[in-house]
């Protein structure tokens, strides 16, 4: 008698294991949610974005990370296939699809290092550099921000000439004090004088 009470009943140690299973299934799903599972390959720069939205701590001020340069010149939005005025969202997206298509933890980002074409190659490499660095640019709102006022700092014109018409003193352009074109002999318009 003694022995039917230490042993289980096989109902009771199929609904162990079910729970049991149950526990591992759950414990699979956090680590592929934190992005520790050994299966999941999340680049580092969207675990520490993942991370800041979780109100992590800041860093020490002793290990500032630097800020990142930003070459007015080069049209990251361009590098990630977007117009100018899209929302942050937007960017994600676009980021996501080119980081699938370079990056080299990717399928398709392996598939072009492993085609043994050497342009491919060092087009897949060059690419993935361009969009990490766009994306990490426009990826945060502040260092977008301070991109987009930039661009438009370099796209306005110098202060000594002015938008509207120069005035002859100035000397922004126009021959000999003159502005515009004017109708001179000919009555058409363009430089005066005869045809000939």
């Amino acid at each position: 008698m003694n022995s039917s009470i230490n042993t289980p009943p096989a109902s009771l140690t199929s609904a162990e294991e079910e729970i049991a299973e149950c526990e591992r299934i759950v414990a699979f799903a956090e680590q592929v949610m934190a992005g520790t599972h050994a299966r999941v390959k999340i680049p580092p720069h969207l675990l520490q974005a993942r991370q800041a939205n979780t109100k992590v701590p800041p860093a020490p001020v002793g290990r500032h990370t630097p800020k990142p340069a930003i070459n007015f010149h080069h049209n990251y939005y361009h590098v990630l296939g977007l117009e100018e005025h899209v929302k942050q969202d937007s960017i994600d997206r676009a980021y996501n699809g080119r980081w699938a298509e370079y990056s080299p933890d990717s399928e398709l980002g392996r598939a072009k290092r492993e085609s043994g074409n050497i342009n491919t190659i060092r087009k897949a490499e060059k690419m993935y550099e361009k969009v990490k660095k766009a994306y990490e640019i426009l990826g945060n709102p502040e260092l977008r921000k301070e991109y987009d006022a930039g661009r438009i700092r370099d796209r306005a014109p110098p202060n000594d000439c002015p938008i509207a018409r120069p005035t002859p003193s100035r000397g922004c352009g126009g021959r000999g004090g003159h502005v515009g074109r004017g109708r001179g002999r000919s009555g058409r318009g363009g430089r005066g004088g005869r045809r000939g």
